[in-house]
Protein backbone atom coordinates (compact mmCIF):
# COMPACT_ATOMS: atom_id res chain seq x y z
CA UNK A 1 0.00 0.00 0.00
CA UNK A 2 1.20 3.32 -0.83
CA UNK A 3 0.40 6.79 0.80
CA UNK A 4 -0.27 9.56 -1.74
CA UNK A 5 1.41 13.18 -0.70
CA UNK A 6 -0.61 16.07 -1.01
CA UNK A 7 -0.17 18.29 -3.76
CA UNK A 8 2.92 20.92 -3.24
CA UNK A 9 0.63 23.94 -2.41
CA UNK A 10 -1.05 22.24 0.59
CA UNK A 11 2.41 20.71 1.47
CA UNK A 12 3.80 24.06 1.81
CA UNK A 13 0.48 25.45 3.45
CA UNK A 14 0.66 22.90 6.29
CA UNK A 15 4.12 24.01 6.82
CA UNK A 16 3.95 27.84 6.71
CA UNK A 17 4.03 28.48 10.05
CA UNK A 18 7.42 26.80 11.07
CA UNK A 19 8.88 28.58 7.43
CA UNK A 20 7.84 31.81 9.28
CA UNK A 21 9.48 31.33 12.42
CA UNK A 22 12.53 30.95 11.02
CA UNK A 23 12.22 33.46 7.64
CA UNK A 24 14.37 36.36 8.97
CA UNK A 25 16.89 34.27 10.32
CA UNK A 26 17.25 32.30 6.80
CA UNK A 27 17.10 35.78 5.07
CA UNK A 28 20.18 36.95 7.40
CA UNK A 29 21.94 33.67 6.64
CA UNK A 30 20.96 33.97 2.86
CA UNK A 31 22.35 37.43 2.33
CA UNK A 32 25.27 37.30 0.77
CA UNK A 33 24.44 34.30 -1.50
CA UNK A 34 21.53 36.54 -2.59
CA UNK A 35 23.64 39.56 -3.25
CA UNK A 36 26.50 37.55 -4.72
CA UNK A 37 23.42 35.94 -7.05
CA UNK A 38 22.46 39.70 -7.65
CA UNK A 39 25.80 40.47 -8.54
CA UNK A 40 26.57 38.06 -10.74
CA UNK A 41 22.76 39.26 -13.15
CA UNK A 42 24.17 42.10 -13.07
CA UNK A 43 21.04 43.96 -11.45
CA UNK A 44 20.65 47.43 -12.14
CA UNK A 45 18.27 50.35 -11.71
CA UNK A 46 15.64 50.33 -14.12
CA UNK A 47 15.59 46.74 -15.05
CA UNK A 48 12.80 44.62 -15.27
CA UNK A 49 13.36 40.82 -13.29
CA UNK A 50 11.42 38.10 -12.97
CA UNK A 51 11.94 35.62 -9.46
CA UNK A 52 10.84 32.28 -10.26
CA UNK A 53 10.09 30.19 -7.05
CA UNK A 54 10.21 33.50 -4.80
CA UNK A 55 9.00 32.15 -1.68
CA UNK A 56 8.75 34.34 0.75
CA UNK A 57 10.43 37.12 -1.16
CA UNK A 58 14.66 36.30 -1.13
CA UNK A 59 16.06 37.52 -3.57
CA UNK A 60 12.88 39.18 -5.37
CA UNK A 61 12.88 42.18 -2.14
CA UNK A 62 15.99 42.60 -2.62
CA UNK A 63 16.16 42.42 -6.63
CA UNK A 64 13.41 45.48 -5.93
CA UNK A 65 15.45 47.63 -3.98
CA UNK A 66 18.47 47.60 -6.11
CA UNK A 67 16.27 47.86 -9.40
CA UNK A 68 14.77 50.79 -7.61
CA UNK A 69 11.58 53.14 -8.89
CA UNK A 70 12.38 53.47 -12.37
CA UNK A 71 12.17 49.06 -12.57
CA UNK A 72 10.13 46.41 -11.76
CA UNK A 73 10.40 42.76 -9.91
CA UNK A 74 7.87 39.83 -10.16
CA UNK A 75 8.18 37.86 -8.13
CA UNK A 76 6.22 34.23 -8.51
CA UNK A 77 5.51 30.98 -6.60
CA UNK A 78 3.25 27.98 -6.69
CA UNK A 79 2.37 28.50 -2.60
CA UNK A 80 0.60 32.19 -2.31
CA UNK A 81 0.66 31.63 1.44
CA UNK A 82 4.59 32.09 1.25
CA UNK A 83 4.00 35.00 -1.00
CA UNK A 84 1.85 36.68 0.91
CA UNK A 85 4.93 36.40 3.96
CA UNK A 86 6.57 38.20 0.67
CA UNK A 87 3.71 41.27 0.34
CA UNK A 88 3.72 41.33 3.39
CA UNK A 89 7.43 41.96 3.73
CA UNK A 90 7.42 44.20 0.53
CA UNK A 91 4.57 46.70 2.43
CA UNK A 92 6.85 46.80 5.32
CA UNK A 93 9.88 48.02 2.97
CA UNK A 94 7.94 50.43 1.58
CA UNK A 95 8.73 48.49 -2.05
CA UNK A 96 6.39 49.80 -4.59
CA UNK A 97 8.12 48.34 -7.50
CA UNK A 98 7.36 44.79 -6.86
CA UNK A 99 4.67 42.14 -7.19
CA UNK A 100 3.94 38.53 -6.58
CA UNK A 101 1.98 36.37 -8.26
CA UNK A 102 0.91 32.84 -7.82
CA UNK A 103 2.03 30.68 -10.54
CA UNK A 104 1.25 26.73 -11.08
CA UNK A 105 4.38 24.72 -12.66
CA UNK A 106 2.91 23.96 -15.87
CA UNK A 107 4.19 24.77 -19.20
CA UNK A 108 0.78 27.34 -19.75
CA UNK A 109 1.51 29.10 -16.24
CA UNK A 110 3.88 31.69 -18.07
CA UNK A 111 0.75 33.15 -20.22
CA UNK A 112 -0.73 34.04 -16.66
CA UNK A 113 2.16 35.68 -15.48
Amino acid sequence: MTTQRPPQQSWWAERLTTIRRYDEMESRLTASVSERMLDLASIRPGMRVLDVASGMGEPSLRAAHRVGPSGFVLGTDLSDGMLEVAREKARAQALSNIEFRTASPTPNSCARC
